[in-house]
């Protein structure tokens, strides 16, 4: 697209990802994509999760993969590469949410839910390859009491700007010079009756238009 609101496939050659037989057996899915531009090799990168389940056990048990695919020119992409075993990873720890990457210098920071149950927290880490990260911290959001559950993260003039969407089903825009320390900005989508967000809006900085641009999906339920 050349203006945010016409899109064209490029994509011909089928999905851009799938499931193995044993994937789909094991009741897999993935979710929480996310682009990232690498500037020094000149392409994009997605970011996903592969979820799983074992159920040779007495209960079935999560298995959780952080995988990526890269392209040069949105069409042709690459094999799917394991970044991190989810199971196995002491520094970004085992919950990885909705991953929110930028490409700084030599370095991906990523910004992440790293909790499925209260209190749920946003933390940080940092990899020059993807694979291997730096122990995680967890940010500070003041402000306002949130319970994030996806996210989204921007740099812009120096700042770094987090959109949250919240358990309360409210998207928020939260700041920060750091990227630890968030102060809560405002409520971006103060949601009307009878109307939840499916996904967490990403927050894009886009060339035809001075201001960020926010996507998301909607959905509807019945009271």
């Amino acid at each position: 697209s050349n203006d945010g609101k016409n899109f064209t496939d490029v994509h011909n050659n089928g999905f851009l990802d799938e499931l193995s037989e044993s994937e789909i057996a094991n009741k897999g899915y993935f979710s929480d994509c996310h682009l990232v531009y690498d500037n020094t090799k000149d392409r994009l990168v997605l970011v996903y999760r592969l979820t799983d389940y074992d159920y040779e056990l007495d209960y079935p048990r999560e298995h959780v993969l952080l995988i990526s695919k890269w392209t040069y020119d949105g069409k042709n992409w690459s094999d799917r590469e394991i970044l991190a075993n989810l199971d196995k990873n002491d520094s970004i720890g085992w919950v990885v949410v909705s991953p929110a990457i930028i490409r700084e210098k030599s370095m991906y920071n990523m910004w992440y839910v790293s909790s499925y149950n209260a209190p749920y927290s946003v933390s940080f880490s940092s990899s020059s390859d993807l694979k291997d990260w730096t122990k995680k911290k967890d940010c500070i959001l003041s402000g306002r009491k949130v319970e994030p559950w996806h996210i989204d993260c921007i740099k812009d003039s120096g700042k770094y700007l987090l959109v949250v969407y919240e358990f309360s089903n409210e998207l928020t825009l939260w700041e920060s010079d750091d990227g630890l320390n968030f102060t809560f900005r405002k409520v971006l989508l103060p949601l009307a009756e009878g109307m939840r967000l499916v996904s967490a809006a990403s927050a894009a900085e886009l060339p035809f238009q001075p201001a960020s641009t926010f996507y998301h999906s909607l959905g509807y339920v019945k009271h």
